[in-house]
């Protein structure tokens, strides 16, 4: 395994076990919501800049593995796009996110019912 590699396991890891933390020992409140939102974003943009790479230079030249890297790293851009929806009313406004929420969308799928 490479020193990169081993890098973002370290990176990943310290940021899951600062959210048990602070989801764990964190009283209820603006707070914990605020210090949650952030974590996550800052967890998927970690995820994000992880799987860039994968997207070029692959270590198998097929193009089906490049397609892979390429999808989930749509489908995390997704979840951040919904996560940043979520910080917008809960760290921005400091306010509930509504309940038919517009962000929704993003993880809804109409044809799969």
């Amino acid at each position: 395994m490479s020193v990169r590699d081993k890098l973002w396991i370290v990176l990943l890891a310290a940021l899951v076990v600062a959210q048990f933390g602070v989801s764990l020992f964190m009283p209820r409140g603006n707070a914990l919501t605020i210090a949650n939102d952030l974590i996550q974003t800052v967890l998927l943009l970690t995820v994000i800049a992880a799987f860039y790479p994968n997207l070029f230079r692959s270590r198998y030249p097929s193009r089906r593995i490049r397609l892979f890297w390429m999808l989930m790293t749509a489908g995390i851009l997704f979840w951040l796009t919904y996560q940043g929806m979520w910080n917008y009313f809960e760290v921005v406004r400091r306010r509930d996110v509504p309940d038919p929420f517009a962000g929704d969308v993003v993880l809804s799928c109409t044809w799969c019912r």
